[in-house]
């Protein structure tokens, strides 16, 4: 399935898709979040490459044009080469233009999925519906207050409980303890672990730090199993 998604973009960012194709595959973008995301960033990486084509063509056409005229003054020759500059300059100004880790945090940290704990009826969850109530109300001090009344009183850490305590913690600026409990949850033998790989990189977007995120990334990319493996894979594409 992701082999064919990764075909359809090739083709759909190519311009190779029949009227039809285009029209059935932009039917899908318009309600897939996921795959929208993908595709912008798929076509950040297609114009990162074309202008990497682009600059290299102009400078080996500039070079063979000098060395054709380089005996003689040609007025021509300067207007070309000028303009040819001119656009080197542009092309490069926005090529050094850096992807925009405040713009993806706020893009991610909008679209964090988080557990319920709310089950009706059942007033044994009672401390946990709290930690789930808390956050929706952004009282984030009071559910972490919860969060850790519930890891003291648990032999075994329930990955849930470490995800609100750590995006309590991040929504709160305390980046520095919100990694300390998303490395918990790496280091757990929970079937979510990976999901603190994700909230770790989603952090060190928010503190601005690209070297960081990209190992995060790596780390993920490296099993396809891993949580929200291709939203990693194409932000990593686009920070090459």
């Amino acid at each position: 399935m992701e082999n064919n998604i990764e075909i359809q973009t090739e083709r759909y960012l190519a311009g190779e898709m029949s009227f039809d194709e285009k029209l059935a595959f932009e039917k899908i973008i318009a309600v897939n979040d996921d795959l929208k995301e993908h595709i912008l960033l798929s076509k950040k990486l297609v114009e990162k490459h074309e202008y990497v084509a682009f600059k290299k063509n102009l400078l080996s056409a500039e070079k063979k044009y000098l060395q054709n005229n380089k005996k003689r003054f040609n007025p021509f020759y300067w207007s070309v080469a000028a303009a040819a500059i001119l656009l080197i300059s542009i092309f490069s100004y926005y090529q050094s233009i850096p992807v925009n880790l405040e713009k993806l945090y706020a893009i991610h940290s909008n679209k964090i999925e988080m557990p319920s704990f709310i089950v009706q009826g059942n007033n044994q969850q009672k401390t946990l519906e709290e930690i789930e109530i808390a956050f929706k109300n952004k009282n984030y001090n009071k559910s972490i207050r919860f969060c850790d009344i519930q890891l003291k009183t648990s032999s075994k850490s329930n990955p849930n409980i470490l995800i609100y305590k750590g995006i309590s913690l991040l929504n709160l600026n305390n980046e520095k303890d919100a990694l300390i409990v998303f490395n918990k949850l790496k280091q757990s033998d929970a079937i979510d672990a990976s999901k603190g790989n994700w909230y770790e990189a989603i952090t060190y977007m928010k503190l601005n730090n690209k070297i960081a995120l990209k190992n995060s990334l790596e780390i993920i990319i490296k099993n396809p199993t891993n949580y929200n493996y291709n939203k990693a894979k194409s932000i990593l594409k686009s920070l090459e």
